[in-house]
């Protein structure tokens, strides 16, 4: 789904953020007309006007969804140049495929391997666990979910799949708590 597209104003028609530095544009149009005192906040360590940084945060993500990330950005060329010309990234090109995960994911007991919203440990558990573990290995969204005999370590192996199996088949135990 496209954020902000088309939009010019960062911050207010979009969530894109500046990040870096915390100054605002330079007044001066050459390095060396910088004041000793602004230099840190305006040059880098060659003596170069620093670039900005941008971040973008996009809330709402599922933990463990692959979601593909691409900002087109526009630089009108050099800051204090007369003949500056658009220089705008490609939308088709620079992907980057993530998968957010979350470091609070486990709730309670472990054994929701899907991630299920509803937190119930079914059959979709231990066939997403056989999935990580055997087939595709696809990134787990909640690795200490997937810790159902508790270890120390947080390691996910096929103890773990034994012991989902012995709590949905065999002795019902109920599998160890989130650590």
């Amino acid at each position: 789904v496209p954020i902000g597209c088309n939009a010019s104003r960062f911050g207010f028609e979009t969530a894109i953020q500046k990040t870096y530095p915390s100054a605002p544009k330079p007044r001066w149009s050459r390095p060396q007309d910088v004041p000793a005192d602004s230099a840190e906040f305006y040059l880098t360590a060659e003596g170069e006007f620093m670039y900005y940084e941008y971040q973008l945060i996009v809330n709402g993500l599922l933990p463990g969804e692959t979601y593909q990330v691409n900002v087109t950005a526009t630089d009108y060329g050099p800051a204090f140049s007369e003949a500056s010309y658009p220089l705008e990234t490609s939308p088709d090109e620079g992907f980057v495929s993530t998968v957010p995960l979350s470091t609070n994911c486990c709730i309670a007991l472990t054994g929701n391997v899907d991630c299920d919203p509803e937190d119930g440990v079914d059959i979709s558990d231990l066939t997403r666990l056989v999935d990580f573990l055997y087939v595709s290995f696809t990134p787990l969204c909640c690795d200490k979910e997937a810790n159902i005999d508790g270890d120390p370590l947080g390691g996910v192996d096929i103890s773990d799949l034994s012991a989902l199996v012995d709590y949905l088949y065999v002795s019902f135990t109920p599998p160890a708590a989130c650590q």
